[in-house]
């Protein structure tokens, strides 16, 4: 029960960085799911209780969905927590700002 509490904590969750040395700088067309799982290594994730975990990596990232302005992947991470799946997000908006994002899933 209490793994289920701390993973859904993770998944409500959500670390999202704009910075631009952090954004792939190929066109999302160009931009494969390793580049964007090697964006989040040595990042961290706070979760609604203040609680900090580390990615240490992500592991067989995976296409999930890709458009002209938005890719989807899936991976297996670890954390200094312990192993958690990852849904990484790098879209475009129409004004043409990038934005990555990380979400912990079950």
């Amino acid at each position: 029960m209490k793994l289920v509490i701390v993973g859904l904590v993770f998944v409500i969750s959500l670390s999202i960085l704009s910075a631009c040395e952090t954004i792939p700088a190929a066109p999302i067309s160009e931009t494969d799911c390793q580049v964007l799982a090697n964006q989040w290594k040595g990042e961290a994730l706070t979760n609604i209780f203040g609680m900090e975990t580390k990615i240490l990596k992500i592991s067989k990232p995976v296409e999930v969905s890709r458009g002209e302005k938005r890719l989807v992947c899936r991976g297996e991470g670890m954390t200094s927590s312990g192993p958690q799946d990852f849904r990484m997000t790098f879209s475009e908006d129409s004004d043409g700002d990038r934005w990555h994002n990380i979400e912990a899933i079950d």
